[in-house]
């Protein structure tokens, strides 16, 4: 089961648009102090493009470390495909200052 949440919650290239055209994409801003918007609701099919907005590479990790966004250089984002079952609460991967989560509408 875990390599099935792992694979919902895949991080997509930006070229790879097809996965995700039935979604919507949501912008979550990587900041010194905190994500921005640090909660975030998604339908089933959307995805989260987390852009670095600091002068450090991040990665961001899920609290269970079931998906992470692997490193985002500064000034650079990753985009994620998310399923109503991916775990919700994420943080900053090497030192977990910054928390965020994910609320699903049904």
């Amino acid at each position: 089961m875990r390599l099935t949440k792992t694979a919902l919650a895949l991080v997509l290239s930006l070229g790879s648009t097809a996965a995700i055209a039935e979604g919507t994409t949501h912008e979550m801003l990587i900041l010194d102090n905190t994500f921005f918007p640090e909660e975030i609701i998604l339908k089933e099919g959307d995805s989260i493009k987390f852009v670095n907005k600091t002068g450090h590479t991040r990665r961001v990790t899920a609290k269970d470390s079931s998906w992470n966004t692997y490193d985002i250089d500064p000034g650079h984002s990753k985009t994620v495909l998310f399923a109503p079952d991916t775990y919700p609460t994420f943080q900053t991967g090497y030192d977990g200052r910054i928390q965020g989560e994910i609320f699903y509408m049904d």
